[in-house]
Order: C-alpha cells, then sequence, then structure tokens
C-alpha cells in the first residue's frame, strides 16, 4: 500500500543569461519531492516516487504551480518548448531585473547572477569622447565612452554592439543605453585607424583623414591648437606656410605652383607621401623639380631620387632638370648600354627611368637606397596586379610620390593601387577597400565616398585648368623631346650614315646652294625615320610600338582623354595621320579625320565642335593650317614640327583662336637625337634659320652653312 504525501508547494527561481535576455526556469518542491514546473501544459496531479520500502503517491498544487508560471509570463515571458524554460529579451528582460524581481512572493527562492541583483540602469546615454595632439610627423588620438560620467571598456561595448545589445554595462556594474549605429560608426572609424597603424600610441600622419573623419562623428573632443593648425592645413592649402623657391631653380614659378611646391614640402616634412593629380599641362614636373632643388639645400650633400615615367617622357624629365635645376645630378637609366652608367646612376642625385624597365631591371633599381621614389603618369600602376605594380611597390625608399592627371579613369580600385605605393595600408587590403568603398560607392551610396573623399583628401592636389585659369597664359606650349624606339634608332644611324656621305660630298662638289634638292630629300628621309620607321615603305614588319613619338602620342592622347581634355593632332605627312589612325582604331579612340582628299571638311569640323564624344582631330597641317574653327579642342600636339613656326602657330590658333574659353596646351613632338633636335639647337643660335631659311616657300636653304649642314647631319 502507498503513503499519500500532502505538502505545501515551494517555488525555486533560476534565472540566467544578460541584462536584455533573462532565461528563467521554476522548480517546485513538496518536502523532499522536486520537480520542474512545466511551461507547456499541465503537470500531472499526482506523482508517485518507488523508493523506499513502500512507495509514496504526491498530491500536486497544479493551481499554485500554474499561477507561478503566470507570473513570469506577465513580464512579457515566451515559453520555450524546447527545455522548459520562459525567455524574456530587450524591454522586457530589462524590466525583469530591474523591477520584476522584486514584485515575485518573498517566500520563492531565487538563483540569479550575482550582478544582475538590484540592477540600476542609468537613463544618459553611452558618449564618446576625444582627446587629439600631434607631434612634428604623428598625431596621437585618446578615446574613451561614458554615461552619467561612468566609464565603459571598449572591449564591453564591442561585445554589446557584436550581440546586439541595446544596454551596456558599465565599470560601476550598473547599465546604460548605446545607441547602436553612432557607437557602432565610431568604433568601426577607430578600428580602421588601428589596423593601418604600425605598433605604438603615435598615428602616422597619413592617418590624419581618418581622424577628422571620426572628428567629426563624436561631439565631445578636445584638440591641442597644434593638432587644429595641422587639420587647418590639411584641409586648406592656403593655410600651409609658403616655402621660399630654392635660389637654384631657375624657373619662375606661377602661384598655383608655388603651393604646389610648399604643399608637397609640408608632405615631406610630415613624412608621408601623396599624389600631385593636377590637370595636364600645368606643370607638376617643375614642382616636383622645385622640390629637388629643395630637399637639395636641405641635405647640403647627394640625395638620391628615382623618376619612373613613360618611355617617351624619360627624356623630358632629364631635359627639364638640366633647364631649370642645372645643380642637380641626373642620369636616364634607359637604352641597350644602360648597365654601363650603375656607377653614375649610383652617385646621381636623380636617376629618371621608364616603366618598362622598372619591370625588367627592378633587381638593380631595388638596390637603390632611395630618399624619394616619384612615379610619372601613375596610372600605369592603376592594375594593382600587374608587374609594373609590383615593381614599383618594391622599391626601397624613405618616401614616395605619385604625379598623375587622371588618378582615376575607369575604377576606383585605381586610386587604391596608387594609395597602395604612396601610402601601404592607408587604404586597408584591396578585398576591404572593394567592399567598403568601391561597391557601395557604385552603387550611389553617397556616405562611401564622403567617407573616402576624407581618407584620401589631405594627400592628394588636385588642380584643374579652370580653377588656376587666372595664372595661366592663354596658351602653353611645350617641346616633348621623345626618344626613338630601339630598332628605329639603329635604322636611323644606318640612314644617317648613308646619306651623310652622299650630301656632303655633294655639297663639296656644287656647294650649298646648288645642292639644295639632295639635302631637302635627305632631311625630308631622316625626319620620316624619326616620325615612323613605316613611311619609308622599307621591307619587314614594323609595329606601332617602333616609333618612339607614336609611343609617345598614344600616351598624350590617353591622358588627354580621360581627363576630359579634346585634342588636335597634326601632321605634315598624311601617310603618318594615317598611321595615327589605325593606332587610336587599336586603342579604341574615337576621332574625326581631314586631309587634301577630305571632300565634307566643315560638317567634320562641326561635329567634332558639337559631339564630345569625339575627343581627336586629326588634321594634316597643309590642309587644316587655315580656314578651320576647332574651339572645341584645347590641346594641339604637333607630331613633326620642322621647317617654319608661323605655320605650325597658324594650325594651333585653329584652337587657339576667339571662342576659345579654355587654356590651350601645344605641345611639339621632337625625336630625340635626331636632325629634328638638331633644328631646334640650331634655331637657338640663328633664329632666322627656323623663321625664314628653313621655310617651305622660295628658298629654304638660304643661309644655311657647310657647318650648319655638318650639324645636321652629324
Amino acid at each position: 500500500m502507498a503513503d499519500l504525501v500532502d505538502a505545501p508547494a515551494r517555488f525555486q527561481l533560476r534565472a540566467s543569461g544578460d541584462i536584455v535576455e533573462a532565461e528563467v526556469r521554476l522548480r517546485v518542491a513538496y518536502n523532499d519531492l522536486e520537480f520542474d514546473v512545466p511551461v507547456n501544459g499541465f503537470p500531472a496531479p499526482l506523482a508517485i516516487q518507488h523508493s523506499g520500502r513502500r512507495p509514496r503517491v504526491l498530491r500536486r498544487d497544479v493551481g499554485a504551480e500554474m499561477m507561478a508560471v503566470q507570473k513570469i509570463l506577465d513580464f512579457g515571458a515566451e515559453p520555450n518548448e524546447a527545455d522548459d524554460a520562459l525567455v524574456l529579451k530587450d524591454e522586457d528582460a530589462i524590466a525583469f531585473w530591474t523591477e520584476g524581481l522584486a514584485t515575485l512572493p518573498a517566500d520563492w527562492e531565487r538563483l540569479v547572477p550575482n550582478d544582475l541583483t538590484d540592477v540600476t540602469v542609468r537613463n544618459g546615454t553611452v558618449v564618446p569622447q576625444m582627446r587629439v595632439s600631434s607631434g612634428v610627423d604623428w598625431l596621437s588620438l585618446d578615446m574613451s565612452f561614458a554615461a552619467d560620467g561612468v566609464a565603459v571598456s571598449e572591449a564591453e561595448l564591442r561585445a554589446c554592439l557584436e550581440h546586439g545589445r541595446h544596454l551596456v554595462k558599465l565599470e560601476d556594474g550598473s547599465y546604460a543605453p548605446v545607441k547602436v549605429d553612432e557607437v557602432g560608426q565610431v568604433l568601426e572609424r577607430m578600428a580602421e585607424i588601428i589596423a593601418s597603424d604600425s605598433a605604438g600610441t603615435k598615428i602616422p600622419l597619413a592617418q590624419a583623414g581618418r581622424v577628422q573623419d571620426l572628428m567629426r562623428l563624436v561631439s565631445e573632443q578636445k584638440v591641442t591648437p597644434t593638432a587644429k593648425k595641422l587639420f587647418g592645413k590639411l584641409e586648406d592649402i592656403g593655410q600651409i606656410e609658403s616655402v621660399p623657391k630654392p635660389r637654384t631653380v631657375k624657373a619662375s614659378l606661377r602661384p598655383y605652383q608655388k603651393d604646389g611646391f610648399s604643399w608637397l614640402v609640408f608632405l615631406h616634412n610630415m613624412n608621408t607621401g601623396g599624389i600631385l593629380a593636377d590637370d595636364m599641362g600645368l606643370g607638376k614636373t617643375v614642382q616636383a623639380i622645385t622640390l629637388f632643388a629643395w630637399l637639395k639645400a636641405q641635405a647640403k650633400g647627394k640625395i638620391s631620387i628615382l623618376v619612373v615615367a613613360p618611355t617617351s617622357v624619360v627624356p623630358n624629365w632629364n631635359k627639364e632638370i638640366k633647364k631649370f635645376a642645372p645643380g642637380l645630378k641626373s642620369v636616364m637609366w634607359q637604352g641597350p648600354d644602360r648597365h654601363k652608367l650603375k656607377k653614375e646612376a649610383k652617385e646621381a642625385d636623380i636617376v629618371i627611368t621608364s616603366y618598362a624597365l622598372l619591370r625588367r631591371d627592378e633587381e638593380f633599381l631595388e638596390e637603390l637606397k632611395l630618399d624619394y621614389a616619384i612615379l610619372d603618369e601613375a596610372q600605369h600602376i592603376k592594375n594593382p596586379m600587374s608587374a609594373t605594380s609590383r615593381a614599383a611597390k618594391k622599391l626601397h625608399s624613405k618616401r614616395r610620390l605619385a604625379m598623375t592627371g587622371t588618378p582615376i579613369e575607369n575604377r576606383l580600385s585605381e586610386i587604391w593601387s596608387i594609395f597602395d605605393f604612396v601610402s601601404p595600408g592607408l587604404l586597408g587590403d584591396l578585398k576591404t577597400f572593394e567592399e567598403k568603398f568601391a561597391k557601395p560607392i557604385d552603387r550611389g551610396d553617397e556616405e562611401a565616398a564622403l567617407k573616402l573623399r576624407s581618407v584620401i583628401h589631405p594627400f592628394v592636389m588636385r588642380r584643374t585648368k579652370s580653377e588656376v585659369a587666372k595664372d595661366l597664359p592663354a596658351k602653353i606650349e611645350q617641346e616633348i623631346v621623345v626618344p626613338l624606339a630601339e630598332e628605329q634608332s639603329r635604322l636611323y644611324k644606318q640612314i644617317l650614315g648613308e646619306i651623310r656621305k652622299s650630301v656632303l660630298s655633294e655639297v663639296e662638289k656644287k656647294g650649298v646652294n646648288k645642292a639644295q634638292i639632295q639635302i631637302l630629300a635627305a632631311l625630308t628621309r631622316l625626319r620620316q625615320v624619326a616620325c615612323d620607321p613605316r613611311l619609308l615603305k622599307l621591307t619587314g614588319d614594323w609595329e606601332h610600338d617602333e616609333s618612339g613619338k607614336l609611343a609617345a602620342l598614344r600616351e598624350i592622347v590617353s591622358n588627354a582623354v580621360s581627363g576630359g581634355h579634346r585634342v588636335l593632332v597634326f601632321s605634315q605627312f598624311v601617310e603618318m595621320l594615317k598611321l595615327i589612325r589605325a593606332a587610336l582604331d587599336e586603342d579604341g579612340v574615337s576621332y574625326e579625320y581631314l586631309d587634301g582628299s577630305t571632300k565634307d571638311r566643315q560638317e567634320r569640323v562641326e561635329r567634332f565642335n558639337e559631339d564630345d564624344s569625339i575627343p581627336v582631330f586629326l588634321v594634316s597641317l597643309k590642309a587644316g593650317g587655315t580656314g578651320l574653327n576647332l574651339t572645341g579642342a584645347d590641346t594641339v600636339v604637333h607630331f613633326d614640327p620642322w621647317w617654319n613656326p608661323a605655320v605650325e602657330d597658324q594650325a594651333t590658333d585653329r584652337a587657339h583662336r576667339i571662342g576659345q574659353t579654355r587654356v590651350v596646351n601645344v605641345y611639339r613632338l621632337i625625336a630625340s637625337n635626331t636632325v629634328e633636335e638638331k633644328i631646334l639647337e640650331l634655331s637657338a643660335k640663328k633664329r632666322e634659320l627656323v623663321s625664314n631659311v628653313l621655310s617651305t616657300e622660295g628658298s629654304p636653304m638660304k643661309g644655311l652653312t657647310k657647318a650648319d649642314l655638318d650639324e645636321l647631319f652629324s
């Protein structure tokens, strides 16, 4: 026979979780018999226990147990069917911990985490606070978070946000509300700064943009006067102290160029890199050369700078350095015999080389211990996966600069790649950059665009022609000396050797005046080789890249089109124009074309002037040098300047004339170490040689001496 047990119910509450989520279980005891209180359904009214000699039968107080469950349900709990638990979340959980526990029957036993008994939830929300200070080339950032003056650790905050909670535990054990979006943005910015920082409390000035971005999110901040002054300079070039131009620089800098030079010195003093992204034609080269001269004066001895530029521009850099800063020793690392110059390269202040040789001679160039590595037309490393990009980033240099009028041509990853050179780590890794910036910005996310701008803005100097128009003449003229391609150079030397003997022999027999036909024919043949070997109609297969000038032109057109400019290209050789046309077809560049055989001249002119989708107009000098109005263009290239500057000026004035509202850039492509370059040298000695003697009209050889011919055919 069984014993009947009839005892009062005693309840035990077991609660676990955290401030925004509570899990409650109830147990009930009848004397020494204990049971879990079910939260789904009803308990059995009788329970039989078989321990001992006689079984015991318990009559459970079903009503009391169900009332106990209801008390917890009244706080907003939901039953968890799987394990007879009652779950409270968010505001219900907060109310349970802060108020509900105290209202439960006094005779209930409570098993509750110590930190959740008598919990206090403050009214004040968590507020970020920051202090920013700076030194010569570093920033210091102290961040803290508090509510009602009570601090909370960053780790606690991050855990709170990671679990989606809206309350965080403060250091005194109380809790405070968190504005998840606002605090989350602050923590995200801090993580970016820390991830990009090297070890230590000092933050490199390359992170200044990120720190400024963070400051915009934090209302409670203290910024030291020196840091305020630094941020002012980063935001506005006008606040950067003007640096006097070195006396050794033989150039008259325009106001915006002085500002650009001062900005480069400012970056140098901050020990960080940057991008000089002025529009094409604004003189980025002379600003950089002025910096070189300043560095030389500061060092009071040798400096070590590597300039990497397109092949066609390397001689121009050397020419400009000798012209504007003759006190600097420069060496061109170029040509088949360049390895003979290793000693000179290591002793020079400036070594100038090409992107092609940067890849090919990577091992040697990595040996150079550089003060600066500078990439001209830095869009050459826009593909971060390319061999050129990887080679550039392996250079050993204390500081790095990039120069380009088109820092972004097609994709945002291009600006990432350039910054990965000048300031590695500033924009994180490429995958993170794509996710945080590139993809959102492509989708039209203005906030992401603003954030990217704030990060990079301090380290990019970008002026367009329209911005600095008051500092510019209406027409900027520049001679670009272009090296011949290797096979082209060999051919030129071969033909020069053949021609020299025959022409000088003819002059010996007849005199200069009577040998004019032979001289003109010889000069024309040399000019054709200097332009493109295919003009000679030789046997063999010659390609576009075997003309140094054509390579230079393609570079100019590419940069111009990317920068929103429109180009007139003049040549005296119709066959050359056809070769240029084929190269532009290969490059996918739209163009108009006009030579002596063109019938619908005016229609083509109007189409070019009115249709911005056609960026290039190819014009033969003879057919299009006069009578055309081409003010749709703001860039003029003379592919083969030669006989008469007046004719060239007439052609240039197709763009530079009444109705033109923009500054016009004029480029003259000169083949280096050829008869073209020698004519320039001769013209400096006797101006009438260009203005009168070498004219296509009258007697072009008038005044030309045998000594001049010796020089031309040397």
